[in-house]
C-alpha cells in the first residue's frame, strides 16, 4: 500500500511539474510571436532519448487531427532529417517548440540562421547541447 502511495504521488508530482513548466514556457513563447508546438517531453531529456523508439504508439500520434500530434514529429533525435521540410511547410520558416525544460526555436530560413550564427554571443547555446 505504501509503495502504491509513493508511486502515485511521484507520478502526480511529475504531471503537475510538467504542466506548470509547459504553462510557464508557453507564456514566454507567446511573447516571441512565432508559431508554437507544445510537447510534453523535452528533446534533450535523457530518458526520452533512450526510450522514444520503444513507443510505436507515439509515432502514430503524428496523424491526429488539428495538429495535436505535431509534437511527436519533432521530439526525436534527428527529426529534421526524417521530416525534411514538411513541418516548416506547415508552420513557416521559424517555430517554437515548447517543452517542460525549455523553449527551442527551430530555424529553416537562411537569412535568419545567418543572423543567429553571426551574433552567437546574443544567442547562447546551452552547454548540454555540446
Amino acid at each position: 500500500m505504501t509503495i502504491l502511495l509513493i508511486l502515485g504521488t511521484t507520478i502526480l508530482a511529475l504531471v503537475v511539474w510538467t504542466a506548470f513548466s509547459i504553462s510557464r514556457n508557453y507564456q514566454a513563447a507567446r511573447r516571441i510571436g512565432l508559431p508554437i508546438v507544445i510537447s510534453p517531453v523535452s528533446t534533450l531529456n535523457p530518458l526520452w532519448i533512450l526510450l522514444w523508439r520503444g513507443f510505436p504508439a507515439i509515432l502514430r500520434l503524428k496523424h491526429l487531427p488539428f495538429g495535436l500530434g505535431t509534437w511527436a514529429r519533432c521530439t526525436s533525435m534527428g527529426w529534421a532529417f526524417q521530416d525534411k521540410h514538411k513541418l516548416h511547410d506547415e508552420l513557416g520558416p521559424l517555430f517554437t517548440l515548447v517543452t517542460p525544460a525549455a523553449n527551442e526555436v527551430t530555424v529553416a530560413d537562411p537569412e535568419a540562421a545567418h543572423a543567429v550564427l553571426a551574433r552567437r554571443k546574443d544567442y547562447i547555446k546551452p552547454a548540454v547541447m555540446y
